[in-house]
């Protein structure tokens, strides 16, 4: 098993490769890249204003806009390999994954939130040339996503 850094943003905590540093980049103070520039991930914690009806509103929003923004860009052929959001304890884990093939580009995004906060983690594979293999190395990370507080 791979070696991990606990990594806290807010009230959020997961499991990061311990080898991944931060990294400057125009799009995000929260970019963090593993050491073969092969992969990276962004990090973003969200407040809302008010509550919404539901976690899975929050989740569904946030995902939304994030696949709208990959799907519109220009000659890409992003297919959607996984689209979830299930309810645990009065927070939802929302996954979509996408993968554009012709590119070897992989996407997988999540979202963890209650009515409130959310944190989405962004997770990209720069060069994904075994799809199965870029799973197996991003499960740990993703499984590890929780809140330190109670979101209900």
């Amino acid at each position: 098993m791979a070696t991990v850094q606990l990594a806290k943003v807010g009230s959020w905590q997961f499991d990061m490769p311990e080898a991944w540093l931060p990294k400057d980049n125009e799009s995000s103070d929260s970019y963090f890249e593993a050491p073969d520039g092969e992969k990276g991930l962004y990090v973003k914690c969200i407040e809302l204003p008010h509550p919404e009806a539901s976690p899975h509103a929050v989740a569904e929003y946030v995902q939304g806009v994030h696949f709208t923004g990959f799907t519109e860009i220009s000659g890409s052929k992003w297919v959607v390999q996984r689209r979830t959001a299930e309810e645990h304890g009065g927070l939802v884990r929302s996954i979509l994954d996408l993968y554009d093939v012709q590119a070897s580009y992989r996407v997988l995004s999540l979202v963890v939130c209650g009515k409130q906060q959310a944190i989405q983690i962004t997770v990209h594979d720069y060069w994904c040339t075994d799809y199965a293999a870029t799973c197996n190395t991003f499960r740990p990370l993703v499984a590890s996503v929780h809140s330190t507080q109670s979101m209900v």
